[in-house]
């Protein structure tokens, strides 16, 4: 196959793979008045998924090292499809959503990254970097119409169709990755890792590497915690916005998700061009400062609080590619699973931490829909950007490209 039909194919995967990803974002507030949900229980339900998935990726992307990544993907997408169906329709309350969000949590540990794995094993030079610019980069597509669609579903139907049309996702994943990839030959000895699967020591001290699984720690963070609240937070400023006000809090959040897109694009080719290290640090210090003049100024008009939603997305969602760029970068050829699936999983505990953090901020500040409640919740998302910044500058080195 061709290699721009080959990265077009694993883009379409990804994003009907990662459909249901933010649906609970999308119908947060259904589910906060049926579950009768604090906010801290509901920042929980959010963050849940990614503990599923930092538990699953540790194993999952590390066994591509020596297993086929594309059975990893076929039998992961199952598992995560069946799981977000049940919710639709069998979930009656928080332990049931929690427990379902974590084994779909899991169906997209076996997914995201092993199929990363799979499509730059696969493309030969000039296009594995391509490939890798545009599969991360796209994942902002697929949220972004997670969100959307979603809350389409919510608003035709209910917020249990949202959870099993969106779950049918994965099986269509599933699908094409078992037609577009071909079946990896079994490794030879030499070309396997002499290390146990879950051994992380040698991934731990390559100092390189190091540096960016800490600055995606920021960066998930940030992007979950703004993606699981930016819904809800559009809901509160929706009663500001002038007359003729055209999109709902969905699809003002779906756009927020869409211009990640060309930003996480943009930067990774950019960071190919320049130093990546000083690059994503100046990025992210101006998305820390974005956040928090967001969080200090809920009063100015509605117009200009988009402007900066719309630019807090582009800096965050932004840095995706490049950071995962780097690591795959600063990986050993023979460790590129484990140090994919290390990445993967202490990385992207900040999708756990943020929107739980998030949430557990605003009902510090009185858990009321409030300004007051939101700046705490805003000013829990910057720092994200303050992690990042300070796993570059500790670990990375000054001369990195």
């Amino acid at each position: 196959m061709h290699p721009t039909l080959l990265i077009s194919a694993f883009v379409t995967a990804l994003v009907f793979s990662i459909l249901s990803f933010m649906t609970v974002a999308a119908v947060l507030p259904e589910l906060k008045m049926e579950w009768v949900l604090s906010e801290t229980e509901a920042g929980l339900l959010g963050g849940i998924f990614f503990a599923g998935y930092v538990a699953g990726v540790l194993v999952l992307a590390s066994l591509t090292d020596r297993i086929d990544p594309k059975w990893i993907y076929i039998l992961s997408a199952l598992v995560g499809g069946v799981s977000t169906i049940f919710i639709g329709l069998f979930a009656d309350g928080l332990a049931a959503g929690l427990l379902l969000r974590f084994f779909a949590g899991l169906g997209m540990a076996g997914t995201y990254m092993p199929g990363l794995r799979g499509l730059t094993d696969t493309l030969a030079e000039p296009f594995k970097n391509k490939g890798l610019v545009y599969y991360t980069s796209f994942f902002a597509l697929g949220s972004g119409l997670s969100v959307l669609v979603s809350g389409e579903i919510n608003q035709a139907l209910d917020w249990r169709w949202a959870f099993i049309l969106t779950g049918a996702g994965f099986f269509i994943a599933a699908g094409i990755v078992a037609v577009v990839l071909p079946t990896r030959p079994p490794l030879a000895s030499a070309e396997k890792p002499d290390t146990h699967p879950l051994d992380f020591r040698p991934v731990i001290r390559n100092r390189h590497a190091m540096a960016y699984v800490v600055a995606v720690i920021g960066a998930t963070w940030e992007v979950f915690a703004y993606r699981v609240w930016a819904p809800s937070f559009l809901l509160f400023l929706a009663p500001t916005a002038p007359s003729g006000y055209l999109f709902e809090p969905t699809v003002m959040a779906t756009l927020i998700a869409f211009i990640g897109i060309p930003a996480s694009t943009w930067l990774g080719q950019l960071t190919e061009r320049l130093d990546r290290r000083r690059t994503l640090i100046i990025t992210s210090a101006i998305s820390t400062v974005l956040a928090l003049v967001i969080a200090l100024n809920l009063a100015q008009p509605y117009w200009l609080l988009i402007i900066l939603c719309l630019a807090l997305g582009m800096t965050s969602y932004g840095r995706n590619a490049p950071i995962t760029a780097g690591m795959m970068a600063a990986a050993d050829p023979k460790l590129k699973g484990a140090t994919m699936a290390f990445f993967a999983a202490v990385g992207f505990s900040g999708g756990v931490f943020g929107p739980f953090l998030f949430g557990l901020a605003a009902d510090a500040a009185g858990g009321k829909a409030d300004a007051t409640a939101w700046s705490a919740g805003f000013l829990a998302l910057a720092v994200g950007g303050v992690i990042t910044v300070v796993g570059l500058c500790v670990l990375g080195k000054a001369n990195e490209a």
